[in-house]
């Protein structure tokens, strides 16, 4: 793990200032930090522009403030892995604000954070039994002159002849993209979807998704290895999960 990347995350009450626009100055905001039992939960505050108009004015901007959070993983095996909670435009727009600001800050550039991808396809048998309870499949590339892209939903999909024909055959079968597991807590059944870029979300309005999901959902991508990181040298290892 980066100590610098650690020591900025960490920080708590230091805004840094990542752009200047319409005399605006626009920050994102270390707000707390707390321990949990998977690791320490950061909740930050970020600006952004908001692009209005009317008829006197014409178009201007408002600034705007959101929040999103983050849990650095400090529990085996899933060790420095950072999961970032928040829409997919704010969670890409924090990674690249940060990244811009790392670089200023410590004179480098060398990226903080790096995305993690997830080999559903390569790692297909070891994850069915894993995720015995798969709801939904997502395969693109299908090679197929009628069918190119196969979205299979229900209930013990693997028994399916679609299931076979566009994910098991080796003449027709595509690329896996994202499929979704049923998750179950003495509340409600949720399907959670899980995509080969890394990201981790649900369907379910603005509902977000558990730090202990997210951790169950990685100890089990581990145990089959099909977490894959695209570079060797050491920094966060990032997990994207959507609202």
């Amino acid at each position: 793990m980066s100590q610098d990347v650690k020591d900025m995350l960490q920080t708590v009450n230091k805004e840094y200032v990542y752009r200047k626009l319409e005399d605006n100055t626009l920050t994102f905001y270390i707000k707390s930090r707390q321990q949990n039992e998977y690791g320490q939960l950061i909740e930050i505050d970020m600006d952004d522009l908001l692009e209005l108009y009317n008829r006197e004015r014409g178009t201007y901007y408002a600034k705007i403030t959101f929040s999103i959070a983050l849990q650095i993983f400090e529990k085996e095996p899933v060790t420095d892995f950072v999961a970032i909670f928040g829409n997919r435009q704010r969670v890409h727009g924090f990674r690249a604000q940060f990244t811009e600001v790392f670089w200023r800050e410590k004179h480098t550039s060398e990226f903080p954070m790096f995305n993690v991808r997830f080999l559903l396809r390569e790692r297909e048998g070891c994850l069915r039994s894993e995720f015995p309870d798969m709801r939904e499949i997502s395969v693109d590339n299908v090679r197929d002159i009628y069918v190119r892209r196969a979205v299979i939903k229900g209930s013990f999909l693997e028994q399916s002849p679609e299931y076979s024909k566009y994910i098991l055959s080796e003449e027709i079968g595509g690329t896996v993209r994202h499929f979704g597991i049923s998750v179950r807590d003495f509340l409600k059944e949720r399907v959670i979807i899980l995509s080969s870029d890394g990201t981790i979300y649900t369907r379910m309005g603005r509902a977000s998704i558990e730090i202990d999901t997210v951790y169950m959902v990685l100890c089990k991508l581990e145990k089959c290895d099909a977490l894959r990181i695209s570079t060797l040298r050491k920094a966060y290892r990032t997990i994207n999960t959507y609202i």
